[in-house]
């Protein structure tokens, strides 16, 4: 048991980390931003997802190599972003937790921003 608390809270750790591949903090400004007279955007591939208790933390990567993540409430649905399609596995085929669905892995999304650079929605491409 004990090992398992170890676990654990090493892996939690390990997914509440922001930084990219090499180590910086991750900069929405930096994202390859798509900026049309009718919508603000950013396009990247979907990497992963962590599922919590209380929120679901989605990850994706442009081009350029930069990660995005964007935590989804269970608790509050104002403020959430709208999401198109269902990005986590199906549950019926599980042993543990839920994870990324693997058929939308690596997948191209556009995720919609407003004028103060909140997401508002993801969209698979």
């Amino acid at each position: 048991m004990k090992y398992f608390i170890v676990v654990f809270v090493s892996l939690s750790l390990f997914a509440c980390n922001t930084t990219n591949s090499s180590g910086e903090q991750t900069d929405v400004s930096n994202s390859e931003e798509v900026v049309d007279s009718k919508e603000n955007f950013v396009r990247a591939r979907y990497a992963t997802a962590t599922v919590y208790a209380a929120a679901t933390d989605y990850r994706f990567i442009t081009d350029d190599g930069e990660e995005i993540m964007i935590r989804v409430s269970h608790l509050e649905t104002e403020g959430n972003p709208e999401i198109t399609v269902n990005l986590i596995e199906v549950m019926e085929e599980l042993d543990g937790p839920p994870g990324a669905d693997p058929q939308l892995v690596g997948k191209y999304f556009k995720l919609h921003l407003d004028a103060e650079g909140k997401y508002t929605k993801i969209e698979k491409e």
